[in-house]
């Protein structure tokens, strides 16, 4: 009797400390992971268009009504043979909480996103998803391919500090409060952009924008750290507290490039905004102030002249 008794006692605890070693959050179906210490990385890509219910995942959430994503320390390392590693319907909220990451980790040719939102079209990222929170996203693309990319879609940053290496490509970009994106272009970029924006730019609030862009081989590539080729009489907007930088270290020929047909407008009514290129500061860009409103001296413009 005694020795069943003790048998069943060690049946209880090899159970229990079974159940310990499982996180509490269950993997989600589809999810691989390894597991290194104590973290738990997941070697697949996610697409939330799929999901059509709450559902949890190591260091995710995903709310199906409001359509919110809550990323909590998550470490995604995969490769992808869609358009993204990271993939979210248009409207979503992405929330950072903690230190969080998303890597592409293919160095081979894959012309791909980390994160991208997608309403109809893949390849163009036609969503919008708006990124909040206190903790930080770094997503990075491994890949060699010349169009690899970092974020995809009209992006919306109202808090958290976005790191991403790999063009951005934004429909329209907007930064507020006190949100921050700090873009890098790839090394093997084709026209060395760190963010691309298809329409225009606005950062107020304590947002913070920081492109710095690569040198390209081919000397007619429209080359510059920001690139923007909007033709709908959109502009670049900087005020409160707000501010777009391209530091010194920027490899790009432009700080601030449009490549429209005509010129682009900035209407800066406060903040700071600094643009260095290894030829010039800004190009196709008309740095515009409201007749009634007097720049303060400690709302400045920053620019590196062209030189020939």
């Amino acid at each position: 009797m005694k020795k069943k008794f003790v048998r069943l006692i060690s049946a209880v605890l090899s159970a229990a400390m079974t159940l310990t070693a499982v996180p509490l959050s269950a993997f989600a179906e589809g999810e691989t992971h390894t597991h290194d210490g104590e973290s738990n990385v997941i070697t697949t890509p996610l697409d939330f268009r799929e999901k059509k219910a709450d559902e949890n995942g190591v260091g995710w959430s995903w709310d199906y009504d409001t359509k919110t994503l809550t990323l909590d320390e998550v470490n995604i390392q995969a490769t992808t043979d869609s358009m993204s590693v990271v993939t979210v319907p248009d409207g979503t909220e992405i929330v950072l909480n903690g230190n969080n990451t998303i890597v592409q980790t293919d160095t081979g040719d894959s012309y791909t996103y980390i994160l991208s939102a997608v309403n109809t079209n893949d390849v163009n990222c036609d969503g919008t998803m708006t990124i909040s929170g206190e903790g930080v996203l770094n997503a990075e693309n491994r890949s060699t391919d010349s169009m690899a990319r970092s974020l995809g879609g009209s992006i919306i940053i109202n808090g958290g500090t976005v790191n991403a290496t790999g063009k951005v490509v934004a429909e329209s970009l907007e930064i507020h409060n006190d949100g921050a994106l700090n873009a890098e272009a790839s090394a093997v970029s084709n026209d060395g952009a760190a963010v691309g924006v298809k329409r225009g730019i606005t950062v107020d609030g304590n947002g913070s924008l920081t492109a710095v862009g690569g040198a390209v081989e081919n000397e007619y590539a429209n080359n510059g750290a920001i690139l923007l080729n909007s033709n709908f009489g959109d502009k670049i907007s900087v005020s409160g507290n707000g501010s777009i930088t391209v530091p010194e270290g920027n490899a790009a020929k432009v700080g601030i490039y449009y490549d429209g047909n005509k010129s682009i407008d900035a209407e800066i009514s406060g903040g700071k905004v600094t643009a260095y290129g290894t030829k010039c500061g800004i190009y196709k860009v008309n740095l515009a102030v409201q007749a009634q409103f007097t720049l303060p001296a400690v709302h400045t413009v920053s620019v590196k002249l062209y030189r020939q």
